[in-house]
């Protein structure tokens, strides 16, 4: 078998697994709920992730720097998800308040024309 075969089998298959797990992550959202249905998510977002790297990006074929490059990106999206979410943990309030609603839906008082 030539090489150009084995590439293109591969790539099929890396295509029916990321099918695979599109399905399942369709089919989690609807049966799972809660935190359960978030970790299974990312997990399964996850897994998507690598097989695209290094099968679809060939992360693993490139040199140091571009691996480098695709790590920083990376580092960057987990401090982003980490900032995120701490910001959501430590407010006191999760949703609107009554006030705020109440204030937004109220028109404002006063000369209008």
């Amino acid at each position: 078998m030539n090489e150009t075969a084995r590439n293109l089998r591969g790539m099929v298959g890396v295509f029916i697994a990321l099918a695979v797990l599109l399905a399942a992550s369709a089919v989690l959202s609807r049966v799972l709920s809660g935190s359960l249905a978030t970790a299974t998510g990312l997990a399964i977002a996850g897994a998507k992730m690598i097989l695209i790297g290094v099968f679809f990006m060939r992360l693993r074929e490139r040199p140091g720097l571009i691996r480098l490059a695709a790590l920083t990106g990376l580092a960057w999206l987990a401090l982003l998800l980490v900032l995120v979410l701490a910001d959501y943990r430590t407010r006191s309030w999760h949703g609107r308040p009554a006030e705020m609603s109440d204030a937004i839906a109220a028109p404002p008082s006063g000369n209008s024309p």
